[in-house]
């Protein structure tokens, strides 16, 4: 567990080390600190690559991640509170090149035109996805704010940052799980409706800027809307 002094110190560290990575596409994350007070260095190497969307998620939120694999994926000090707050971090990203208009200029995620399965409205591409089959137990420790982050591969940036409070991520959760699938999907579109926008750890261009730009340079068109 960090300090509130020591975790400032590791937000703003993490935030520069990944800026600079996403600028020069590196992925050296020997010197990233985790919650538990060791530096990527100090772990084998799968764990610290298991971890890395966690890192990236993380970092973009001001959250420092937690090296531990079962649990939060990291925690962060909100500036009204004394205690940290374990937090779950989504990242979710797309390629442009998959990127299609719909007849009516909507923007659509489609990996193949031809196939009309393919399709996905982009507020339900960019998701958040849990295991269903998880014990009642378990369920529970899902009461976490949670956090998506959209990002960008074509790019290699974070889009923006959305958050859904621990009560609404469990509700949400608890009933999706009741239509038997064995994920659980938590759209972009839930994020928007049901929680909110969180600042970006450096400046990002925002969802729905990011969505007017791509509307504007996508040439791909859906066959059936």
């Amino acid at each position: 567990m960090l300090t509130i002094e020591k975790y400032e110190s590791a937000r703003t560290h993490n935030a520069r080390i990944i800026k600079r990575c996403l600028t020069e596409r590196t992925t050296d994350f020997s010197q990233i600190k985790f919650w538990e007070g060791v530096k990527g260095q100090d772990l084998s190497m799968d764990l610290v690559c298991s971890k890395w969307a966690d890192i990236l998620a993380c970092a973009a939120i001001g959250a420092v991640p937690s090296m531990q694999q079962w649990g939060a994926d990291g925690y962060l000090y909100y500036r009204n509170r004394q205690r940290a707050t374990a937090i779950e971090a989504k990242l979710s990203s797309i390629q442009q090149h998959d990127l299609a208009l719909g007849s009516r200029g909507g923007l659509y995620y489609s990996t193949n035109l031809d196939n009309y399965s393919s399709k996905a409205a982009i507020t339900s591409q960019f998701k958040g996805v849990f295991d269903a089959n998880m014990t009642s137990e378990t369920m529970a420790t899902k009461r976490r704010d949670t956090f998506l982050v959209p990002f960008d591969r074509t790019t290699n940036s974070v889009i923006d940052i959305y958050r859904l409070h621990a009560d609404t991520t469990l509700e949400l959760l608890e009933t999706r799980r009741s239509k038997g699938n064995s994920t659980i999907t938590l759209k972009l579109s839930a994020f928007q409706y049901d929680g909110d926008q969180f600042d970006c750890e450096w400046p990002v261009e925002g969802f729905d800027r990011w969505v007017e730009r791509m509307k504007k340079q996508t040439t791909r068109r859906l066959i059936v809307d």
